[in-house]
């Protein structure tokens, strides 16, 4: 297993440090990559790097010296105090160091069948390191022998000027590594690649490239050979409901597009797509939602979401890969519904609309993240206001019953000027929501919801009115057809997220601590930052060839410094709330569950009298017997808090009979007994592991229903049991 570990931090790691950053070395990488992430290097950033904002933002900030002097400096203190530990930190620094500098790829090309050991995988880290690809290769092979023997073989060579650390030995390669003419193909040459790279840059500084065709077909081949046969099932239904099958390649690449940077992006799923993939026909998002924005915004997003589509599809996709999963997913939509008191899918989900927006605006809740705003505008919003607030009922029904009165947590609303504001009462965020006009909008507090409707009565200019919107969306194409579009103003929001990035850089200090000198500035200072600092974009649209992405942003990770961290950090405080809530809201849904259940036993009761009444008041010898002759719903006979599916296939009464007696959730106690028996006599029970021996249900002879914890209840049912077989 040692051994396994360092094939991939020599390896694996290698790849990952140097190709998370072009269409590198596609003439020496081998035509089957199923994984090619290239990267031409900082010093061959091309001629579009001269004249651009990341070279500024270089130039006026210290991250120049974090891998040519901070980096070797913590490695040299290591060495100082762990001669082992330093020698391999050293030779990752190294390796990590060539790769960021110079032209490098990473290739994955499958698994290579072992000779009477496990298959191999076929990796390759390549870096065209120049004069420094001899001292590079001694440092790989020297940390490699003293590892020793390993699972797989392992290999370092020079080729010209190229580097190679490659696992295993397959034919064709060192030929193609070397250049030689009537070697094995290159990456270049393979169809499937050009014709994905045909949709992104032609000379990216940066590529990933991804065969999904390529690798569904293997994990195909490993399940067929060693997975078993029910395994195996569920390798199939799952890549048929998330339409893996049609989806053949994936690409993404970076570049400089003149000063900026620009990212763009391509899945290949030619039309028509299965499963999952099949959301992305669903049109692209309309025009209207952008009109509920307002004109200053700091940071929008928008995009087509339906809800009430994607439950169908999944629904869809899901039972048509497997009948019992689609049992399941219909079960759990009636059980959510059953809870809420009405249909989640026709009530709810279908009055949503199907365009969604996310905004920050000054002028509706600030420019901090706290005062963002959700827009909607619902297909019904009447239907949608009266299920919102049905839910909300139930969601603060069930919460009181939990915490017993306690505390008070509730659902109120409040009239704001004609408006009807819904809110959750707690402290920090209290979020709410309101439908003024026909259109939703959401918010963490009522301010922001008040201030959001009224920009749209008053009828104020749109982002549409924007100027800077609009030339990022005509630089972007995204002038009608789209399927999301995202902007940020990135010189309105950097001033209040600079001073919080500079303490966070400031950590780098802490080596200052232990006699390291750290770069004194990462961040440029402020004026120079808001120098190269311009509107960022993003949009997405889908044709018959697949899914395409188009990125813009002045600099790499600019999008993240414009962003204030220590405000993000804050926000993930009403998500630690929620999961100090969540057991609660479990709970709720247990109680909920246990209600459901008495019903289920009330209604087995029920039918137990009318057997009775058929049959000189004895009770049938078995729940399937009912069946046989009582009008019950085979869901009756299933606990909603197990995973017990009533199978589609079951029409025969004789065969669902014998399904009950086989899969039944309740236990029957009733064979043998009448309607005379004493009032507190167990007839039926739910199975107790169900809900992990806390506590179940049982029925008694004179038909009510109660929830004993699991002591009493076991001690009842056992009591029971002694006296039947008296």
């Amino acid at each position: 297993m040692k051994r396994w570990n360092c094939v991939v931090a020599v390896v694996v790691v290698l790849g990952l440090a140097g190709g998370v950053w072009g269409q590198a070395l596609v003439d020496r990488v081998p035509d089957d990559a199923m994984v090619y992430v290239g990267w031409r290097g900082t010093e061959n950033m091309g001629a579009g790097y001269e004249g651009s904002h990341l070279k500024k933002i270089v130039e006026g900030s210290d991250w120049g010296k974090v891998f040519g002097e901070f980096v070797p400096a913590i490695v040299a203190k290591v060495q100082e105090q762990d001669v082992s530990s330093g020698e391999k930190l050293q030779m990752v620094s190294d390796i990590a160091s060539a790769m960021w500098r110079h032209e490098s790829a990473f290739y994955f090309g499958g698994m290579i069948a072992g000779q009477g050991g496990p298959p191999a995988p076929k990796l390759a880290v390549l870096i065209r390191a120049g004069g420094e690809a001899g001292a590079l290769v001694k440092e790989i092979q020297g940390a490699l022998d003293k590892v020793g023997p390993m699972p797989v073989e392992v290999k370092v060579g020079t080729y010209g000027d190229l580097v190679a650390v490659t696992t295993g030995a397959w034919p064709g390669f060192e030929a193609l590594l070397n250049g030689q003419a009537g070697a094995a193909g290159a990456l270049k040459g393979n169809a499937k690649f050009a014709a994905a790279m045909g949709q992104v840059h032609q000379e990216p500084v940066a590529a990933v490239y991804v065969d999904v065709e390529a690798i569904v077909k293997m994990v195909d081949g490993f399940v067929a050979l060693g997975v078993p046969p029910e395994q195996q099932k569920i390798w199939r239904s799952v890549r048929q409901i998330l339409g893996l099958g049609g989806i053949q390649q994936a690409v993404m690449t970076g570049a400089f597009d003149g000063k900026d940077w620009m990212t763009e992006g391509f899945i290949g799923a030619p039309a028509p797509r299965q499963g999952l993939a099949a959301m992305w026909d669903g049109g692209p998002m309309s025009d209207e939602v952008l009109k509920l924005i307002p004109q200053d915004v700091t940071m929008m997003t928008a995009a087509r979401f339906d809800l009430a589509r994607l439950v169908g599809q999944t629904r869809k996709s899901v039972t048509a890969a497997n009948e019992d999963w689609g049992a399941v997913v219909d079960q759990a939509m009636a059980q959510a519904s059953s809870w809420a008191g009405l249909d989640i899918e026709k009530d709810l989900l279908s009055a949503f609309g199907e365009d969604w927006g996310m905004y920050i605006s000054p002028r509706v809740g600030g420019t901090g993240l706290f005062g963002m705003c959700f827009v909607n505008r619902p297909r019904d919003a009447a239907k949608l206001e009266t299920s919102l607030g049905i839910l909300e009922k139930q969601a603060t029904n069930s919460i009181a019953q939990l915490i017993q009165g306690k505390v008070t947590v509730a659902f109120k609303t409040r009239q704001v000027d004609g408006v009807t504001l819904h809110y959750l009462a707690v402290p920090i965020v209290t979020p709410t929501w309101a439908i003024v006009d026909g259109n939703l909008y959401v918010g963490l507090y009522p301010q922001v919801v008040v201030a959001a409707a009224d920009y749209v009565k008053g009828g104020a200019a749109t982002i549409v009115q924007n100027e800077k919107f609009a030339a990022i969306r005509q630089r972007l194409g995204m002038r009608s057809g789209m399927n999301s579009v995202a902007f940020s103003d990135l010189a309105q929001t950097a001033p209040n997220a600079y001073s919080s990035w500079l303490l966070i850089t400031r950590y780098a200090g802490v080596a200052d601590l232990f006699g390291i000198e750290s770069p004194l500035m990462l961040m440029p200072p402020i004026d120079r930052l808001m120098a190269e600092l311009e509107p960022a974009g993003q949009t997405s649209w889908v044709d018959d060839a697949g899914m395409h992405m188009r990125a813009v942003t002045p600099f790499p990770g600019a999008g993240v410094l414009a962003q204030d961290p220590l405000g993000s950090m804050m926000m993930v405080q009403p998500a630690v709330m929620a999961s100090i809530m969540l057991p609660a809201l479990n709970r709720a849904r247990g109680a909920a569950n246990r209600v459901k259940s008495m019903a289920n036993l009330r209604q087995i009761g029920q039918g137990l009298f009318l057997y009775g009444n058929e049959h000189r008041e004895k009770f049938p010898a078995s729940l399937g017997d009912l069946v046989m002759e009582e009008p019950l719903a085979m869901e009756v006979f299933v606990n909603p808090s197990g995973n017990t599916v009533v199978p589609k296939s079951l029409v025969d009464k004789q065969k669902m009979a014998e399904w009950v007696n086989e899969n039944s959730d309740y236990v029957y106690l009733g064979k043998g007994k009448s309607e005379k028996g004493e009032p507190d006599m167990v007839l039926a029970y739910e199975k107790p592991e169900i809900n992990g021996n806390e506590g179940f249900n049982l029925l008694f002879e004179d038909g009510h229903v109660e929830y004993k914890n699991y002591e009493e209840g076991m001690k009842l049912v056992n009591e029971q049991k002694a006296k039947d077989q008296k």
